[in-house]
């Protein structure tokens, strides 16, 4: 009797053993953070295109954007400047939506799609920039020079600044330039939708900046 609890003893000794081996040499498992999210929202571009560079000299990518450019009452409602380098060959037109992919809250945004703060078209291709304030209001009797401003979720035709609610967390507003391989006939207060569809098959490349901005519960 006693050597038979010896013997199982000793099993079990060994296999606790050689469980504990195997642990050791078994890679732990790189499971992926559900609180994560991704940098910017997903291009609206099937399939991917080129990529060129977007960038500001109001805020670095992936950095809170300045309240000044934020929507009134916090903000003063001031389009940040924008800067692009290397786009494409042949660029004829390029086109510029803004919107935040974590309205109205990043654990809860919207099944529509993002929220839209500005759409651009008729950016000329002679410049590599676009002046802060570009997104001012002009009187509906008015047309601004040089670009053609579609309607943001707001259904007015210009810039809309970030204005998340209060608590809500820190917001991403994704900023995506697109050179177009023609120019597109669209009117003012064209909607985001409508624009995609008209630069079906014309996009060359994409430039992509990102800002964040977070409102705190008072």
């Amino acid at each position: 009797m006693k050597r038979t609890i010896v013997i199982l003893t000793a099993c079990v000794v060994a296999g606790v053993a050689a469980w504990a081996g195997n642990a050791a040499e078994t890679p732990p498992l790189n499971l992926p953070d559900p609180t994560t999210r991704p940098a910017v929202s997903p291009s609206p571009l099937k399939p991917a295109v080129p990529v060129f560079t977007l960038t500001s000299p109001a805020f670095q990518d992936g950095k809170p954007i300045p309240k000044v450019h934020a929507r009134q009452p916090e903000g003063k409602n001031i389009s940040p400047e924008l800067q692009w380098t290397n786009p494409p060959k042949d660029v004829k037109e390029f086109v510029l939506i803004v919107d935040d992919p974590d309205a109205p809250s990043p654990k809860q945004p919207r099944k529509e799609g993002p929220w839209v703060h500005w759409v651009v078209a008729k950016i000329p291709v002679l410049g590599t920039s676009l002046p802060a304030n570009a997104g001012v209001p002009v009187p509906k009797d008015k047309k601004k020079k040089d670009i053609v401003e579609g309607k943001n979720s707001w259904n007015n035709p210009w810039y809309e600044g970030p204005l998340p609610p209060p608590g809500s967390g820190r917001h991403r507003f994704v900023f995506r330039l697109y050179a177009l391989d023609k120019e597109l006939e669209v009117r003012i207060g064209v909607s985001k939708k409508d624009l995609l569809k008209k630069m079906k098959s014309h996009v060359l490349g994409e430039a992509t900046l990102m800002g964040t901005y977070e409102r705190k519960r008072k």
